[in-house]
């Protein structure tokens, strides 16, 4: 039920708020998984869900994860709204971050978790 998959999504905002960026990346990951139930892998709000969840996951150092989950949110992006160039542009700003995070040495980004 999308109302359901709505509810993970803002609990995750919720716990951004808090900094509880472990416990978000979960309710992201519930959230995409109830969107792609209900309207498809291949649509916006999947997109979003995985986004935040990669987001949340560079927060905790899951720097490889974010990679896979930001390219797959961008696919989406790029294959369901090719001419939205500003939302393609977003998205990818994220996963060229994801990307440039995962490729720095370990002890270069320990710093970066709360």
């Amino acid at each position: 039920m999308v109302w359901t998959a709505g509810r993970w999504a803002s609990a995750g905002h919720r716990l951004i708020e808090r900094r509880r960026y472990g416990a978000a990346g979960q309710a992201f990951d519930d959230a995409a998984k109830a969107f792609e139930a209900e309207v498809g892998r291949d649509h916006i709000w999947t997109a979003y869900a995985l986004s935040r969840q990669a987001w949340c996951y560079l927060q905790v150092g899951r720097s490889a994860e974010a990679v896979a989950l930001s390219l797959e949110a961008l696919t989406i992006v790029r294959n369901g709204r090719p001419d939205d160039q500003e939302l393609i542009s977003r998205f990818d700003a994220l996963h060229k971050r994801a990307v440039a995070r995962h490729q720095l040495p370990e002890e270069a980004t320990t710093w970066l978790i709360p």
